[in-house]
């Protein structure tokens, strides 16, 4: 029976991990995107003290006896926040960040301020009469002060600048609208995924100091590495068909002996 445990409960941590290469996979062209790693920890183990009384085990590192595990469990999905590879683009509000630290701020729908490394850019004509910037799916982007960035709708030819700053041309002239704010939360640990390529913070945050935060023109596509994703999807394939096998071969062995007379 142990074993039909064990496999079972291995097979459905498996398929868990399998879920998050999947993932990781299937946002392998999303802008911003940091990947998962699925970290597993040992479960319950039962020590068996079958040594004869009196047995010289040498110089053992473990505990003397018999150790049977019940298999792993996934305890933690840890997000990886390398920077991405940097792609040209040409467009004037699309943006960088080089520092793995800095991120965007955005107000969501449920009117929490969350942060992304996606940094396409889009302006947004509001009823009002003004210009809202926003992200590529229509949320509010947030200056240096928490306030969504606005224009009046008589600017025209509005760009980032690398230091920052929103500029456009009003009234003939080019002059500053906006700043853009960048958040540098130094412990990723403060961070909570929240799906959709944004986060949310527990700690408190800083805007940069950094003199030219952007990369302007250009945009960070994910850090997922397909042959990594790939070669760690074939063996949580083939570890899967292990557990599967040995399963069955658990219940085989079962209907032998219940068959027995």
């Amino acid at each position: 029976m142990q074993s039909l445990y064990t496999s079972a409960s291995t097979m459905a941590q498996l398929q868990k991990q399998l879920d998050t290469t999947g993932h990781n996979l299937a946002n392998a062209n999303t802008n911003g995107y940091k990947r998962r790693d699925s970290q597993f920890n040992e479960l319950l183990v039962r020590n068996l003290n079958n040594q004869p009384a009196g047995l010289t085990t040498g110089p053992l590192t473990t505990p003397a006896g018999l150790r049977l595990g019940v298999g792993g469990y996934v305890a933690n999905e840890a997000t990886r926040f390398a920077t991405g590879t940097f792609q040209n683009t040409g467009r004037k509000l699309d943006a960088a960040l080089s520092n793995p630290h800095h991120f965007f701020g955005v107000i969501d729908a449920d009117g929490v301020t969350k942060f992304t490394r996606d940094g396409n850019f889009e302006l947004s004509p509001q009823a009002n009469g003004q210009v809202l910037l926003t992200d590529d799916a229509g949320r509010s982007v947030i200056n240096q002060a928490n306030e969504p960035i606005t224009f009046p709708d008589n600017a025209t030819s509005i760009e980032l600048n690398k230091d920052g700053n929103i500029t456009g041309v009003l009234n003939g002239e080019r002059r500053v609208l906006a700043r853009i704010g960048v958040a540098d939360i130094p412990n990723h640990g403060e961070l909570t995924d929240v799906g959709g390529g944004l986060f949310t913070a527990t700690g408190q945050y800083q805007n940069t100091t950094t003199v030219n935060p952007l990369t302007v023109g250009t945009l960070e596509t994910s850090n997922v590495d397909m042959a990594t994703e790939m070669t760690n999807l074939t063996q949580i394939q083939r570890a899967y068909q292990f557990n599967s096998k040995a399963l069955t071969t658990s219940d085989q062995m079962m209907g032998i002996v219940t068959s027995l007379k």
